[in-house]
């Protein structure tokens, strides 16, 4: 038969690149959580910190969980059918995607809550591993 079929292809370590990266959405949306509610807690956002955990648990986790999901698939879609990469290159332009997404979702909620009467001055995100 002519052409690559589907079907008769024999599996490549490029197929798996993009379980490897699903499998790294978990551990940034853990992260994802966990820097929202430390910012949460250190700038004093929020009725109080069992309403702030509800929320990010229940709305916000699976938002991003999501959102790292269909980037992970637009992804490996833009990386084998527009650039022709395998291998590593795509598994590289996947989480670089990934991480990509998670700096402007970030930055989102930081930008969602600029209004919000808090007590941070705009060097917290610098220093949070400091202190």
């Amino acid at each position: 038969m002519a052409g690559n079929s589907l079907n008769n292809r024999p599996p490549r370590w490029s197929d798996a690149a993009i379980m490897i990266n699903i499998l790294f959405a978990f551990p940034l949306t853990y992260m994802y959580i966990n820097l929202l509610a430390w910012y949460f807690s250190r700038c004093d956002i929020g009725i109080n910190a069992s309403a702030n955990s509800l929320g990010l648990i229940f709305i916000t986790a699976p938002t991003i969980f999501i959102s790292f999901l269909i980037t992970c698939i637009v992804a490996h879609c833009i990386a084998f059918s527009v650039f022709d990469w395998r291998g590593y290159k795509a598994f590289l332009f996947e989480f670089l995607s990934l991480l990509l997404v998670f700096i402007v979702g970030f930055d989102w909620e930081l930008w969602r809550l600029k209004d919000y009467p808090h007590n941070c001055d705009p060097t917290t995100l610098l220093f949070m591993f400091v202190s």
